[in-house]
């Protein structure tokens, strides 16, 4: 998923092509230079992200900061090829955290086409989870992440909601310490947990005495 290989694969599609380069600053402390981005893709596929970029003395720059080296990757891929997850890939299981982090990330440039990709993608991934014998690994750093980031983007907190009631006994989420503090402290949480069960009319896993307080 972070792999920048198709932005050399790609180059020179306009004859007239202005070249840029991005800095990626992660979220871990670590930085990575993307060379050769063209900016005439970018000016129309991502206009926000295009004007962003600055000239120098070295080119025209931009700094993308607070991201993941996946969410950049499939940013850039998208813009170029309108392939958001790669070929090979896209019957796979796929991180839920990866796909908050690319949608986080489209949203800071208005990529709305992007955007409908990823919660498609989410939607998908929920339901191979309630395919699956067991939770995805990162949904608690999931959970977390939407009500810090995205708690305004209700269509993609629900779709996990939804999932972690239907699945609530099946994949033993009343078994887990991480899941129980969370919907015991995170009282957003807690209410959306209610709010979602009751709207399911208390009729499957969700029906759990945790659910109901």
């Amino acid at each position: 998923m972070d792999n920048f290989d198709f932005l050399k694969q790609k180059q020179d599609i306009f004859s007239d092509e202005i070249h840029g380069c991005i800095f990626a600053q992660y979220r871990d402390g670590t930085r990575r230079k993307i060379d050769h981005v063209s900016l005439s893709v970018l000016e129309i596929s991502c206009p926000l992200l295009a004007t962003a970029f600055e000239e120098g003395r070295h080119g025209h720059q931009h700094t993308i900061e607070d991201t993941v080296p996946p969410a950049v990757a499939s940013l850039l891929r998208y813009a170029y090829s309108s392939e958001y997850i790669p070929f090979e890939l896209v019957n796979c299981a796929q991180s839920i955290l990866v796909h908050l982090e690319t949608y986080f990330l489209a949203l800071r440039y208005d990529y709305d086409s992007l955007m409908k990709q990823v919660r498609g993608r989410i939607i998908l991934e929920c339901e191979i989870a309630c395919m699956s014998d067991e939770p995805p690994k990162d949904l608690i750093s999931s959970i977390v992440f939407i009500y810090r980031h995205l708690p305004e983007h209700t269509e993609i907190l629900d779709t996990i909601i939804n999932y972690c009631i239907s699945c609530f006994t099946r994949h033993k989420l009343h078994q887990g310490a991480e899941f129980l503090d969370l919907a015991y402290e995170s009282k957003r949480f807690h209410h959306d947990l209610c709010r979602i069960n009751r709207q399911r009319g208390f009729s499957d896993d969700g029906k759990s005495p945790v659910l109901l307080v």
